[in-house]
């Protein structure tokens, strides 16, 4: 989901909407999204993030590197990480 042209009202918007549905938000290594101010957003709103390849080819695969320096740059803890208890 790429959000560079969203507003940053519709962000937060957004945000609080995958809160009330309980939905983590992915880090997606391969499109490089989402944007780090949606991740900053969502950290405060409390979603839980995931990270994704979402690999298109084999070597590719498992490469989230992308998505721990988005997860760092926004200042986020492994709190906020989607885990398996929070799945259950």
């Amino acid at each position: 989901m790429n959000l560079g042209d969203v507003s940053l009202e519709r962000k937060k918007a957004l945000a609080r909407a995958f809160s009330r549905a309980g939905k983590a938000v992915e880090l997606n290594s391969f499109y490089k999204v989402p944007d780090l101010e949606f991740v900053k957003i969502c950290v405060r709103e409390g979603i839980k993030l995931s990270m994704g390849s979402d690999a298109h080819t084999l070597k590719q695969v498992g490469d989230v590197s992308w998505s721990i320096r988005r997860f760092r740059e926004a200042g986020c803890s492994e709190d906020d990480l989607l885990s398996l208890d929070d799945l259950v």
